[in-house]
């Protein structure tokens, strides 16, 4: 993982909401990072304490369970990760690596995300609210998707002959 040149944070995902101001200064707190293919990110069961959005190009988050690779998303610019690990301080639940050849993030580590937020409790919140978004969007995604794979379930159960 390599320090690009400084830039500024662009409107992208979750942060396109986010005025422009508070944009610059979170630029200020957070890194720019670049990742070649296969570099990870994140590792499942490391702690992990930070937030990162995707600037270009895109990732793979996948995890080990019994004995089996998932992959579970594959993601591109504007998506963000670490945001569980952020808010609540606990080893990674995935391992999130670069797919395309290269990938730009930028991240910001959880004190300074607090620091961030405590400077400015108005644009802390407008952050937070992001966040949660996200959040919530993506447990409505994985409700769903196990909902679907119940219903499937129960259609290969009900045609077993007994």
């Amino acid at each position: 993982m390599s320090q690009s040149v400084s830039q500024c944070l662009p409107p992208l995902g979750l942060l396109s909401e986010i005025d422009v101001e508070i944009r610059d200064r979170l630029t200020e707190c957070g890194r720019f990072e670049t990742l070649e293919k296969g570099g990870y990110l994140i590792r499942q069961g490391e702690h992990h304490h930070s937030l990162s959005v995707i600037v270009s190009g895109t990732m793979i988050v996948s995890c080990h369970a019994h004995g089996d690779y998932l992959e579970l998303a594959k993601l591109g610019p504007g998506h963000t990760v670490g945001e569980m690990s952020l808010l609540d301080p606990q080893k990674a639940s995935a391992d999130v690596r670069a797919d395309s050849s290269t990938v730009h993030v930028w991240t910001i580590d959880g004190e300074d995300f607090e620091a961030f937020i405590n400077s400015d409790p108005q644009a802390g919140y407008a952050l937070m609210k992001m966040l949660a978004k996200e959040m919530c969007r993506r447990l409505r995604q994985n409700s769903d998707h196990m909902l679907h794979q119940v219903d499937e379930l129960r259609t290969h159960f009900l045609d077993i002959d007994y």
